[in-house]
């Protein structure tokens, strides 16, 4: 079974995704035993995240915007999964919605490896979660 799905918006940001994933699938490759995928279009992220949770994958990363986040906790949201992010996306909406006061530093540590992380709970937030 898979560790981690990570769910790649490329179109994200204007593109600016695409580039930053580029450097990011390193890290991601070194740190978390994960299979990637990209999105393809419109709802995308959310069926390839329900598909993952469906079957079992305990966490789902997503690396886009808002929007891809959206896709992933929407995907994840009735199954024993977790989702979690790095945004690169334009507008910083995701950490202020996650308890956070300003966008995530670009070095940051990934979500995943850190467990105190707003965004790494964001899917089983108890004012989110069914």
């Amino acid at each position: 079974m898979t560790r981690a799905l990570v769910v790649v918006n490329p179109a994200a940001g204007g593109g600016r995704t695409a580039r930053a994933w580029r450097r990011l699938r390193d890290l991601v490759d070194a740190t978390l035993p994960a299979e990637h995928v990209e999105t393809r279009g419109p709802r995308d992220g959310e069926r390839l995240a329900r598909e993952a949770a469906a079957a079992g994958v305990p966490l789902v990363v997503a690396v886009g915007g808002d929007g891809t986040l959206n896709e992933v906790v929407n995907g994840v949201r009735a199954a024993a999964a977790t989702a979690a992010s790095t945004s690169v996306g334009r507008s910083g909406r995701t950490a202020g919605g996650a308890g956070s006061r300003s966008p995530p530093a670009r070095d940051s540590t990934p979500p995943w490896r850190a467990a105190h992380s707003p965004c790494a709970r964001v899917a089983r937030c108890p004012t989110c979660s069914p």
